[in-house]
């Protein structure tokens, strides 16, 4: 079974691109623009990863790390920026 990643990037074009090198790595990637929706998300499958862009409009990656954290402190976070 392949590593579940979940990107967080309010970029699509950015969102495709982690998606196409992950893939290459034989990564299964789902990708979301609206930090929001990442618990909704993380309650809905399982995820190995997350991989979230630190300037985002609404909730910043800082922030939405925290969150994750909150109610999944064993998923591994990976916060990147341009």
């Amino acid at each position: 079974m392949k590593t579940q990643v979940l990107v967080v990037e309010d970029d699509r074009g950015m969102c495709e691109l982690l998606e196409l090198g992950l893939a290459k790595r034989s990564f299964a990637v789902r990708w979301t623009t609206e930090p929001t929706q990442v618990l909704d998300l993380l309650r809905q499958s399982e995820y190995d990863a997350v991989v979230t862009d630190i300037n985002m409009p609404g909730m910043n990656g800082i922030e939405l790390t925290r969150q994750i954290l909150g109610s999944r402190p064993d998923l591994p976070v990976v916060v990147i920026t341009a």
